[in-house]
Order: C-alpha cells, then structure tokens, then sequence
C-alpha cells in the first residue's frame, strides 16, 4: 500500500507539471469523438480517432469532462490510471516489482499527459495478473475483458492481448482459442477505419527504423535506468511467458518502426515493455529490485522538486499574464501565443504562465461567439491549431497557440509571412460579440521572428502593446490589446 501512495503522490506531481499547453491541445484532439458520442453519432464514435489509438480512452475523457469538466479531473485521471499500473504489476511481480515501476523514468514521464498512454499503461499491466489468474484457476473472463479494453484503446494493447493469450496454449488450447476469436470479433467494428488508415499514404510518413535514434532518445528519457535490463535478461529463466510477451512486443514496435508506422525519436510506444521488464528483475532480484526503486525514487524527487521549484519561483516574478488578468474585462479573451521550443514528446516543458489559470476551474471548450444567430453558419475546426482550440474559463475565453501566421523560414531564420487568417476571423468575430481580445507573446526566444509574426496578425485591427517583465532567457513577455478593426 506504501508503493501504491507514493507512486501515485509521484503521478500526482507530474501531472501537475504537465499543466502546459501541451495538455490543452491533447484535449482537443478528443472533441471530434466526444462530439460524435454527445450526438449520438456511432460512425462517428467508431472512426473519429487517430493513427494507433482507437477511442477507449476518448470514451474515459468523455466521462471525467462530464463529471467534473476541469483540467485537473483529466491529470488526476491519468495520474490514477498509471498509478493502476503500479498495482497490477504488484499483484503479478510483488511489492519489488511494484516498487521498480512506481519510479520508472519513462513511466513517470508519461504519467500525467492527458492521451490514451497512461490508459494503456494500466490495461497492459492488467493483462499480465489477467492471464495469471487464467494459468492458475483456468477463468480466462478476466483476461477477455482486459484484452478487449486493451484492443480499444491501443494497437499495442491488442497486441499484448494477443500474445498473453497465445501465452496460454500450452496450458489449454481451446480455451485459448476461444478467448483469441472473441478478442479479434471485439474489434471487428474498428476493422472499417482501421483498413482507412492503412490505405492512407501518411499512415507510413515517420521515417523509418532507427535504431541509433530509437537509443539516444530512450537514454535522454531514462538515463541509467537502461541498466535494470540486464537483470531482467537474467529474470527470463523464471517467467517465460513474460519475456515471450514482452519480446513479441518488441518485435511489433520495430516493425511499426519499420515501415514508418511509428516514429524513432518519440518513446511512448516503450512503456508497453515497463511492465515485463519490472516483473522479469523482481523475479531474479528482489534485494537489487528495492535498491534500483530506492535510488530512483530519488533521482526522480530531486528533477521534479527542481522543475516544481522554478513554477513556483516564476509565479512570483512580474509576468505579461499577470497584468493582462488584472486589467482585463470580465468578457475578455486571451490569445496566449508560445512558440514550441522542444519536442511535444520532450515530457519536461512546463509552463508557469498557464498556472496562473487554475487547472481545478472547469474550461469547456468554445464553439463559437453568442452573437451568432441561425443564419451565420460561421465555424472551425476545433482541433485547428490555428484557432488556438480555445476554452472558457470563467466568462473569458482562451486561445492557446504556437503562432497566429503560416509562412516560411528562410536561411538565417529569416521569416514570410503567408496567411493570418484564422486569427483574423476569429479576431473579428470577438470584437462583433463585444469582446476585447489580448495577444499575449511569451517564453519565444530564440523561435524565428515570433514578435514579426504576432504584428503581422494583429495588422489589420487597431492594437496596443507593451514588453511586460524581465528577460530571464526566453524573451521579456509582449502584451497586446486588440479593441477594433481598422477601416
């Protein structure tokens, strides 16, 4: 029960440091599916998802924005799902086991995002007691039930499913049989968009296997940690089943990486190996397990504690943000713009302006201004970048962006600029709902000419603006307010 506190009060801090941008745009990708189920609509709700990841987890999403509709119910969800991970994998490996995941680099790493992979953390490790459970007293229900939830809401989940029932063939083949045939006609009403996907050609635009790439990026997210394999290696002579599992499982992943399926500097599809990995090393050494789990936990506390520490520190500093909430009218909309300076799979970006809006306020999301009536059929594509995926939060409204311009970079990070539409139309359709609209410009140094971008976005209406703060490295804060369109 320890291991299980601690692991989650670990999740709990990471997805708080996962309160970014980032999270809002994760969010948004759900809408097409959630505004299909609120419909009714069923071809909606069985084709509206992405690539690798059917729509389990946009059903979860769907649920917890019901409940609650607050940032922070989506964070303490994956937090806990992750946490589950941690308990099922103790029902399979012990307390030793239990102990290694709970600080897992890449777990932790992945832990608070708000998309299907703590989802599939869970349901993975759910597999291994499921199948347990089967090989001990023959109940395979268990084992079907989480393998289908597994199939709905990863590719890889089904491909675990999968394996740990082929695991089982030995033991009782047609028991096997049976839960295998039911698994595959589980996921026959994903079978139409599935075929879509792998008729599409950008299905197969990442750029191929990797293996120098795949290494240094899994080092820079896990560093030492990469060791514990080796006793895991040694752990195989105890548990078969669980390196057959996990090796089928790599095999998968390198094919996906093989035909660009999968990309080799992104790292999510590897936590389907923490599981085995940690049953494997509990399995040989239980004394090296709590040893490895002790000094991760606090190589893990010390990089939170630090990247905690700096939000904290920058809540306390002047920040454009902060005068633009303390000047703003109640009806106001802020266009919050920060350039993305690393990778959205980096998992260490945070963002202190975006806490100075409270995760626990409901924020749902917004289609479109009041003024509209039944004729204006003015609409956006929510999950649209360039619309800033905007949000209420109170009576204003929020955009969150990387840019508000489409161009080109040239030699010398020399910019044109080619389209502001978005932003204008929707700019324009604030001001005619009586909303005065602030472009808020921080943490954009060194992106190319991001100030040129926003003063290009903002031409066509009248606009005032100001540096706000100190320039800590990023660039001191630009603060504008947009309060008409020019003539």
């Amino acid at each position: 029960m320890v291991i299980i506190i601690v692991a989650f009060l670990l999740r709990m801090l990471r997805a708080g440091l996962r309160w970014d941008e980032i999270a809002l745009a994760y969010a948004a990708y759900q809408q097409p599916w959630v505004d299909a189920a609120s419909s009714g609509d069923l071809g909606g709700v069985l084709s509206n998802f992405v690539g690798l990841h059917p729509p389990a987890y946009s059903a979860v999403f769907w649920i917890a924005e019901s409940i609650w509709g607050a940032p922070l119910g989506l964070l303490i969800v994956s937090a806990a799902l992750s946490t589950t991970a941690v308990y099922f994998v103790g029902r399979v490996g012990g307390a030793a086991a239990a102990a290694i995941l709970a600080v897992d680099p890449l777990q932790l790493a992945y832990s608070g995002e708000v998309n299907n992979y703590p989802m599939l953390m869970a349901v993975i490790a759910a597999i291994f007691w499921a199948r347990e459970v089967a090989a001990e007293e023959g109940k395979y229900g268990w084992l079907l039930a989480i393998s289908i939830v597994a199939a709905w809401t990863h590719m890889l989940g089904g491909v675990v499913a999968g394996l740990a029932i082929l695991s089982l063939f030995t033991l009782d083949r047609k028991s096997s049989l049976v839960c295998l045939g039911l698994l595959a006609l589980s996921v026959a009403p994903l079978v139409p968009a599935l075929v879509s996907l792998g008729a599409a050609e950008g299905t197969y635009g990442q750029s191929g296997l990797d293996i120098g790439l795949v290494c240094s990026t899994l080092f820079d997210k896990i560093g030492w940690w990469w060791l514990i394999i080796i006793p895991a290696l040694i752990g195989v002579r105890h548990a078969w089943w669980v390196a057959f599992i996990g090796a089928g499982t790599t095999v998968t992943i390198a094919i996906m990486l093989y035909f660009g399926v999968a990309a080799p500097h992104q790292a999510p599809y590897w936590l389907a190996l923490s599981a085995p990995v940690a049953i494997l090393v509990s399995k040989e050494k239980v004394r090296l397990s709590y040893f490895v789990a002790a000094v991760g936990f606090f190589v893990v506390v010390r990089g939170e504690s630090v990247a905690a520490q700096a939000i904290i520190d920058d809540l306390g500093r002047a920040r454009g943000v902060d005068k633009m909430i303390s000047e703003a009218h109640s009806s106001d909309v802020f266009w919050l713009v920060a350039p993305s300076l690393t990778p959205d799979d980096d998992k260490r970006d945070t963002s202190a302006v975006l806490w100075r809006f409270s995760p626990a306020t409901k924020m749902p999301p917004w289609r479109g201004p009041s003024s509209m009536d039944e004729g204006d059929h003015w609409s956006f594509e929510y999950t649209d970048w360039r619309y800033g995926q905007p949000r209420m939060y109170n009576d204003n409204v929020i955009h969150t962006s990387v840019d508000l311009v489409e161009g080109t970079i040239e030699e010398g990070c020399i910019r044109t600029f080619d389209s502001r539409a978005p932003f204008e139309e929707t700019t324009i359709r604030h001001l005619g709902d009586g909303r005065r609209v602030w472009v808020l410009l921080y943490d954009y140094s060194p992106a190319c000419d991001a100030i040129g971008g926003v003063m290009y976005a903002m031409s066509p209406f009248s606009f005032s603006c100001e540096r706000v703060g100190d320039d800590v490295g990023l660039g001191a804060d630009m603060l504008c307010l947009v309060d008409g369109v020019l003539e």
